[in-house]
C-alpha cells in the first residue's frame, strides 16, 4: 500500500474503534495524528517510502538486515 492508503486504513480504523466504544472526547487531533503515524510506520524498512525518507537512518538498516514484511509488518513490530 502507498502513504495516502495506509493514513485513510489507520484513520478509518480509529474512528470505528472510537465509534463502537462510544468514546466521543477522544476525537483530537492528536489521536488522529498519532493514528496516522502508527499507519505509516510498518513501511519504515522501505527507504523509498514516506516514513522511510524521514527516517533513512533506520530505513536503510532495516532494509538491509530484515527486508520488507518482516519485522515491522509482524506482531513484534506492532
Amino acid at each position: 500500500m502507498l502513504a495516502p492508503t495506509h493514513a485513510i486504513f489507520g484513520l478509518f480504523l480509529t474512528l470505528t474503534t472510537l465509534a463502537v466504544f462510544g468514546i466521543k472526547y477522544s476525537l483530537h487531533w492528536t489521536v488522529l495524528t498519532f493514528a496516522i503515524l502508527g499507519a505509516l510506520i510498518p513501511d519504515i524498512d522501505i527507504p523509498k517510502s514516506f516514513i522511510g525518507r524521514a527516517f533513512f537512518f533506520i530505513s536503510k538498516p532495516l532494509e538491509r538486515k530484515f527486508g520488507h514484511r518482516t519485522l515491522t509488518h509482524s506482531l513484534l513490530g506492532w
